[in-house]
């Protein structure tokens, strides 16, 4: 079974059964998991994927830790499409980890409320620190990564841009105000992009 759900408008939720096991396990250890050791983790996962990071599993919450190892993976991959080895990537497999960022980080995002358990015991990704800032950056510099030097996989494009879509209702602020955003999108000849489109469009736009 699958560990989030996406509805058909693309909202990415977190299986109920994820939470009710991270509810038994902060009562079966007696305290909730620090933010801040999650918050290191995550960030270490991205900064440096390569690093041992065993010792996560006493101090994250499983599902996080899980997010983990999936961003340590896309980082590692990043490293070698950015570094010139993008003949050693393959797309399909870079868009399996594009489908699970996006569907991870929408989903574990999300605040949620629980009947039985207070908000500490729940596992959601931060969204303040080193790592709230730190992803967003990264996703930033990974979806153009892939629209610069895959710009003729149709499918792969619009996977990218789809993470991006997705990052917009929990981290706004920090997108909105990310300057690598604004560098990126400068720099990318947007007209010959497959799914220029929702470069185009990527926010929600107002009536007035």
């Amino acid at each position: 079974n699958s560990i989030v759900s996406e509805d058909t408008d693309g909202t990415c939720r977190t299986e109920p059964e994820v939470f009710d096991n991270s509810i038994t396990l902060v009562k079966d250890r007696g305290q909730v998991f620090r933010l801040e050791d999650t918050d290191a983790f995550l960030t270490r996962c991205i900064e440096d994927p390569g690093a041992d990071r065993s010792e996560a599993d006493t101090l994250v919450d499983p599902y996080l830790r899980l997010i983990g190892e999936v961003l340590a993976w896309a980082a590692l991959e990043h490293q070698l499409v950015s570094e010139g080895a993008a003949e050693f990537v393959s797309p399909e497999l870079t868009r399996s980890s594009l489908l699970c960022m996006k569907r991870l980080l929408s989903a574990a995002s999300c605040f949620v409320e629980h009947a039985d358990a207070d908000a500490l015991m729940l596992p959601v990704l931060p969204h303040a620190g080193t790592f709230a800032l730190l992803v967003v950056k990264f996703v930033v510099h990974k979806v153009f990564t892939v629209l610069k030097k895959f710009g003729g996989e149709e499918k792969l494009c619009l996977d990218a841009v789809n993470l991006l879509i997705g990052m917009i209702d929990p981290y706004a602020t920090s997108l909105a105000s990310a300057p690598e955003l604004f560098d990126h999108l400068v720099q990318l000849d947007i007209a010959a992009l497959p799914s220029r489109y929702f470069l185009y469009c990527p926010f929600p736009h107002s009536d007035h």
